[in-house]
């Protein structure tokens, strides 16, 4: 159990960026690509699923693009996956059936983050491209005319995407956890995510749960959905954007 800073736990995150750029839409043709390249068989984190089973847990392997950028972030199992990348430097892929293209590597960043729980929702981040309506809260949130009750709703999914995260890295974390958000910085966009059309996400938020950069939370957070990044008040502003 998590209960405020009595208990931390080291997460280990590995940031691999790539020199080539890549549109929002070519992420899954990236996943697809590198899961080819290294073999699919190689390990089930690399695509979360187990035979004809999903892997109902959250993912280490995490496909995205940051500042334009193909990049893969590594989550405790998920960094001696992903080693071969950085060692090999250049990779061969294929996106869809006829883009070709080296992957370079750009940049690495290791992070040894501590996952604890503050006395006060005290960290300010940013979170990009997050999808928290399903079709059943969707139909709630339209029907929903107060803004404030609209991100009362939206504050309530955030926790349970906060447990999740935890919860997936093996912390169990109590009630004490809070979030408010503190700006939605621009109208939800519709994106499709596995066919299904669903409204998107950029806004701020503080919590007492002190999270690593870079990692998706909520779902699509292996295709570079929910992306958390340092907010402006949290630092220099911005964080890698999508």
């Amino acid at each position: 159990m998590l209960r405020g800073e009595l208990y931390t736990m080291e997460v280990n995150v590995l940031t691999i960026l790539f020199v080539n750029k890549i549109a929002a839409m070519e992420v899954p043709l990236f996943r697809g690509a590198v899961i080819a390249a290294v073999g699919q068989e190689s390990s089930v984190l690399l695509h979360n699923h187990e035979g004809n089973n999903y892997r109902y847990s959250y993912p280490l392997i995490q496909y995205k693009r940051l500042n334009g950028k193909a990049a893969i972030v590594c989550i405790q199992e998920g960094l001696q996956v992903m080693g071969k990348l950085v060692v090999d430097e250049k990779m061969p892929i294929c996106l869809g059936k006829t883009h070709e293209m080296v992957l370079q590597v750009d940049d690495v960043e290791f992070v040894q983050h501590e996952l604890k729980l503050e006395a006060e929702a005290c960290r300010y981040y940013a979170l990009h491209h997050w999808l928290p309506l399903n079709s059943e809260n969707y139909k709630k949130y339209v029907e929903t005319d107060s803004l404030v009750e609209r991100v009362r709703m939206l504050e309530r999914i955030l926790t349970g995407n906060l447990l999740s995260v935890a919860s997936g890295l093996g912390v169990y974390v109590d009630s004490t956890i809070s979030v408010c958000i503190t700006e939605l910085c621009s109208k939800p966009r519709v994106v499709v995510y596995k066919g299904v059309k669903m409204m998107a996400f950029d806004l701020e938020f503080k919590s007492n749960l002190c999270l690593p950069y870079n990692i998706g939370i909520g779902k699509g957070s292996s295709l570079g959905y929910g992306i958390i990044e340092k907010a402006k008040e949290n630092g220099n502003g911005g964080g890698q954007r999508p």
